[in-house]
């Protein structure tokens, strides 16, 4: 029965992304003050494993402002709950914008429902250089706390470190962008 109710949620928000999606699976607006973008799609892993099953889901929204940037992004399937909540901000512009320093913040929640919760939350400093108009490398340090519960009488297990990400991000066009990167610590990559 839970898989059913899953792949029912997977049919209504295809449903929907197709009815008020403008391309891509996207929906953009746009003024001089905000950019707000929502991206919703679905896939189907063929290397399946306990953290990749069939078929997962994913929606995400992003309010870019001109010197912040808030992100909430959830990806689920059947077994498991990927959540992250990000918030950016670059008041620190060099050389025509072209450098921009500032901070960020991040909450993110994994959740097996039968065996474990996983929350991790994230603060440091963040760097951004444009090194052409549609390419830019990002990097970000910060302090890390991963807090695992288990379902289970298990203890509840604290990790405290560093962590380090280092992106190159390239723009092909308005609908089609391919970016890279290395980190210590992973998430689901949100579109």
């Amino acid at each position: 029965m839970k898989k059913k109710s899953f792949y029912f949620i997977v049919l209504i928000l295809f449903a929907v992304n197709t009815i008020f999606a403008q391309e891509e699976g996207s929906k953009k607006v746009q003024n001089d003050k905000v950019n707000v973008e929502f991206i919703q799609g679905f896939g189907y892993n063929f290397l399946q494993n306990a953290k990749h099953t069939d078929v997962d889901v994913y929606t995400q929204c992003n309010v870019d402002f001109k010197k912040a940037n808030l992100s909430c992004g959830i990806n689920q399937c059947d077994s498991r709950i990927d959540l992250t909540l990000r918030g950016l901000y670059l008041p620190f512009e060099f050389n025509n914008a072209k450098h921009k320093l500032g901070f960020n913040a991040l909450y993110h929640l994994y959740v097996f429902p039968d065996e474990f919760f996983e929350h991790d939350l994230e603060a440091g400093g963040y760097y951004k250089y444009n090194i052409l108009p549609f390419l830019q490398f990002r990097t970000c340090m910060s302090y890390y706390v991963k807090i695992s519960t288990y379902v289970t009488e298990a203890p509840c297990l604290i990790n405290r470190s560093l962590s380090l990400d280092l992106i190159l991000d390239w723009q092909i066009n308005d609908s089609f962008n391919l970016f890279g990167g290395m980190s210590t610590n992973t998430y689901f990559d949100y579109p």
